[in-house]
Parts: structure tokens; C-alpha cells; sequence
């Protein structure tokens, strides 16, 4: 029997970081805030949020969590999924992978049928045995964790404490992505224990 091996998606093999930005000004600019965004992705990176990005902006509290609301909204629409690309490495990996492992994604999604779009334009769907799709936000570790031990997976790639958080929930080896959006420093610094 082969290997289960995992991937996370946003962050680990598809550079979304683009469409962050963009739906975060999008936003901005339907409210008439004027707000330079370029560091958003960056301050992501370092584990925070874009309510702190907009506070440590001079956004009121109120204000950022409706413009986090909206974002969330919006961050699925197809328009903004049409931003995204593969990075670089990622067929090479998923190549790497394919012909001696099984291959499942496990992603935290609210829009199936954009992920379906992102997996058919990419060509991606031969790779996976199975693609989970999970529900975003605080349970997102949880349900990762429980799809990772149903499948026996024995490796996965992430990019976020979340990632990491499923992986030791379900004592998984992790393999960090850095890529994404958390940087090695972020998960190494919320998680001293970690090994890579």
C-alpha cells in the first residue's frame, strides 16, 4: 500500500497572495478608505490577521471587523480566484510525489465550485486521490487533523499554524511550505516543538 501523502492549497501549492491584496483594496475602496495595502500580505505572514493589519492602519475596531467581513465575502468570488497561479515548484512537487504516494488535498474553503474552477484550470485533479474541503475558521485545524488520521496520511505540506496545528493534532510529520501565509519564523515561534 502506498504512502497518503497531503496538501494544503491556498499558500502551499497556489499563490493566492495576489487576490488578498486585491480583494482587501477592492474593499477599502467601496467604503472610501484610502489605505496602502502592499504589506498586508507580509504582515500575514508574521500570524496576523487583516483586522490587525487595519488597526495597526488607524482603522477604528468597528469599522475593520465590517471590512473583514466584507473581505471574507469576497475572497471566494470566482473574479478573484481568476488572480491566482501555481507557484513555481508546485507541479515539480506534486510530480515528485505522484508515482510512489497517494495524494489527497484538504483545503479550508466556504466555495466548492471555486475550488473545482482553481483544480480544473491548474490540470490538478489527476493528482488527488480525494480533495477535502473544510470549513474556514476555528474548527479548520480540527477537521484537518480528523481528515488526515482517517486517511492514514504519513506526510503533509502546509503553510500555516493551522496546517501545522491539524498535523501534530493527528501526528502527522510537516513539512512547512514557506512560501505561504506563515513564514518558518511565525510557526516556529508559535510552536517551539516543531521539527523540520
Amino acid at each position: 500500500m502506498k504512502p497518503v501523502i497531503a496538501f494544503d492549497f491556498d499558500g502551499t501549492l497556489l499563490d493566492s497572495r495576489m487576490r488578498h491584496i486585491v480583494v482587501m483594496s477592492d474593499v477599502l475602496a467601496r467604503n472610501n478608505i484610502k489605505l496602502d495595502v502592499a504589506e498586508l500580505v507580509e504582515d500575514k505572514r508574521t500570524g496576523k490577521s487583516n483586522v490587525n493589519f487595519l488597526l495597526s492602519q488607524g482603522i477604528k475596531p468597528e469599522i475593520a471587523i465590517d471590512l473583514q467581513n466584507q473581505w471574507i465575502n469576497d475572497i471566494e468570488n470566482i473574479k478573484y480566484l481568476s488572480l491566482d497561479c501555481l507557484y513555481e515548484d508546485a507541479i515539480d512537487l506534486l510530480e515528485q510525489h505522484f508515482s510512489k504516494d497517494e495524494l489527497i488535498l484538504i483545503t479550508a474553503r466556504s466555495n466548492k465550485s471555486g475550488l473545482l474552477y482553481q483544480l480544473n484550470k491548474f490540470n490538478l485533479q489527476k493528482y488527488f486521490r480525494d480533495v477535502y474541503i473544510v470549513n474556514p475558521g476555528k474548527t479548520a485545524s480540527l477537521e484537518k487533523s480528523k481528515v488526515l488520521s482517517d486517511n492514514n496520511v504519513s506526510l503533509m505540506y502546509g503553510d500555516t499554524n493551522s496546517d501545522y496545528m491539524a498535523a501534530q493534532i493527528a501526528k502527522v510529520k510537516f513539512v512547512i511550505r514557506e512560501n505561504g501565509f506563515h513564514n518558518k519564523e511565525t510557526i516556529l515561534g508559535t510552536y517551539s516543538d516543531i521539527k523540520v
